[in-house]
């Protein structure tokens, strides 16, 4: 006996079946799992610690020129005001800042003396009307007599480049002298 088959050469598109089944196998999965969850009793419960962190009331604070923080006021959970002092910075980065930029104005200070000196064609430094502060006079007396030394030294260029130029002038009107002679004789 002899069976045959047949094929008309056509795939088969109709996977209705198919997807009835899936769909019923993933009803059931869901409406097994839901009946566990409201009948299945628990027994008990696990217990562990925590912590609970506010994360509305949380403030950004910044210093605008930043540093070194010396000390810290404030601890975590601690209520602050407002103007209440939280950290305390290190000084000696400011204070470098301080010393330098008193040192610069110092010896400018000294350097205009003098310029204004030269200017009004005065034979010393005028006096400073503005003094030094107290820690820095020492440095402000050693620049002032730097400038004084500056201011003399040139001074005395000044002096002898016009005593030169003095000079020249003599000889040239003595040449001038002397060529008005020959033309006249």
């Amino acid at each position: 006996m002899t069976q045959s088959l047949s094929f008309d050469g056509r795939p088969r598109t109709d996977f209705r079946r198919t997807a009835l089944a899936g769909y019923a196998a993933i009803a059931l999965l869901i409406g097994g799992f839901g009946y566990w969850a409201a009948s299945a009793p628990l027994a008990g419960a696990v217990i562990t610690q925590g912590t609970i962190a506010a994360t509305g009331g949380n403030i950004l604070i910044q210093h605008h020129e930043g540093g070194i923080i010396k000390q810290l006021l404030v601890h975590e959970g601690d209520r602050v005001r407002e103007g209440q002092d939280l950290i305390l910075l290190d000084r000696t980065a400011a204070e470098a800042d301080l010393n330098r930029l008193t040192r610069q104005w110092i010896a400018l200070k000294a350097s205009a003396a003098r310029l204004e000196a030269e200017r009004d064609g005065l034979s010393t430094l005028a006096p400073i009307a503005e003094p030094a502060p107290a820690p820095f006079q020492q440095d402000f007396e050693n620049l002032i007599r730097e400038q004084q030394k500056e201011f003399d030294a040139r001074l005395a260029r000044f002096r002898s480049e016009q005593s030169i130029l003095a000079q020249r002038v003599a000889m040239h009107r003595e040449s001038v002298k002397g060529l008005n002679a020959q033309k006249t004789a």
